[in-house]
């Protein structure tokens, strides 16, 4: 089954700057260099993979990985591989806290986007949403979310989206989702337009909570 990993890095000095990018980018140079030779039939190529990392616009602390796997399990293997034990060490020093999870079903950041649309990957700025349901109103919620969805591609052609596999409270269930935006600015024009009201009440009234970030690419 195919997964999206986000990896979210909380800053221990502040906004993450060259330091940071320059660190992650010699780390990520070792994941390529062992995917290469481990998992041939992944792409060899990084972006092809999936693979960027995002800064927080609200928070320029937090970072976020991200990159497609096969698998939970092969990821698994990178994650348990000595390599990667090393270059984590080097890593940790930047950052008091990580969070990892990965989507189902899903590849969130193609190279490209459908029909000559820009990609995640290429977005000036990249809007994560996380919504946080009860795990007995996930199919409810979900038939709001596809009935619904159609507002929000008015705005911006490419949504993607999916649930997270590792669970912190087994009562909840999480959809991510993200969408590229030219601009905050312009993702705020989207909450004020006329349709939203009846996007925003189908999400909360099955919801228990939302919280949306914007990122934007750096590596």
């Amino acid at each position: 089954m195919p997964v999206t990993e986000f990896a979210w890095f909380i800053g221990a000095q502040g906004p993450a700057g060259d330091e940071i990018k320059d660190a992650m980018n010699q780390a990520l140079i070792v994941q390529d260099e062992w995917c290469a030779r481990n998992i041939p039939t992944l792409p060899k190529d990084r972006e092809a993979r999936g693979v960027a990392l995002f800064r927080q616009v609200e928070d320029p602390s937090v970072v976020v990985l991200t990159a497609h796997w096969e698998s939970v399990a092969q990821h698994g293997i990178w994650l348990e591989s000595p390599e990667n034990k090393t270059v984590y060490s080097s890593l940790k020093d930047h950052f008091q806290k990580v969070v990892l999870c990965h989507v189902e079903n899903a590849q969130f950041f193609d190279a490209s986007g459908p029909d000559g649309s820009i990609s995640l990957l290429k977005s000036p700025i990249v809007g994560i949403t996380t919504v946080t349901v009860p795990t007995e109103k996930r199919k409810e919620f979900e038939q709001a979310w596809i009935a619904k969805k159609h507002i929000l591609e008015e705005y911006t052609p490419v949504v993607k989206y999916g649930w997270r596999i590792e669970k912190e409270d087994e009562s909840l269930e999480q959809m991510i989702l993200s969408a590229p935006w030219p601009s905050v600015e312009k993702h705020m024009e989207f909450a004020k337009g006329k349709d939203f009201p009846q996007f925003q009440d189908a999400i909360l009234s099955f919801s228990k909570a939302q919280d949306v970030k914007h990122y934007e690419r750096i590596l």
